[in-house]
């Protein structure tokens, strides 16, 4: 904030990943996943295009859903499986053409996400005094893996 970023706000998110039986999708290092956000679904493909040591390039395809679990019920009658299920608060800003999200999985300690082109990201970076030799491009199930929580199902306990 201090540093001018619009705060979006903070909200409670839960995302479903599919993926056929043989992990076709996973395989091939992309993502297929239903979410909401607050109170909106969407659908998301997320088509890997490249990665190097710091990045993690990806297309990503998303739509709004009207209705989260028929979509849901949809992608079963489809053929698709749930792979994982995460539940995370997530608290979003932007800057600078970045988006930053600090994301709140129960069991791990919260953690900072940025998105946007590699200029924006180093140069976010550089306003937080974050060294880029020790940021990682590792995804959500690899961080929690990191911390020895099973990645296929975090949810807060109700």
């Amino acid at each position: 904030i201090k540093l001018g970023a619009n705060r979006l706000g903070r909200r409670l998110v839960v995302a479903k990943r599919f993926d056929f039986k043989n992990e076709t999708i996973k395989q091939r290092g992309d993502l297929f996943r239903i979410r909401t956000v607050g109170t909106t679904a969407m659908i998301t493909y997320k088509k890997f295009t490249g990665k190097n040591k710091k990045y993690k390039i990806m297309d990503e395809f998303e739509t709004p859903v009207a209705d989260f679990k028929i979509m849901e019920k949809i992608l079963t009658l489809l053929g698709f499986i749930c792979t994982v299920h995460h539940e995370k608060w997530r608290t979003s800003f932007l800057l600078n053409g970045a988006h930053y999200e600090i994301d709140e999985y129960p069991r791990i300690p919260p953690y900072l996400e940025i998105e946007g082109p590699q200029n924006k990201i180093r140069a976010g970076l550089k306003l937080l005094g974050i060294p880029f030799a020790s940021t990682t491009n590792l995804t959500a199930n690899k961080v929690l893996k990191k911390y020895g929580v099973n990645a296929r199902i975090v949810r807060f306990k109700k």
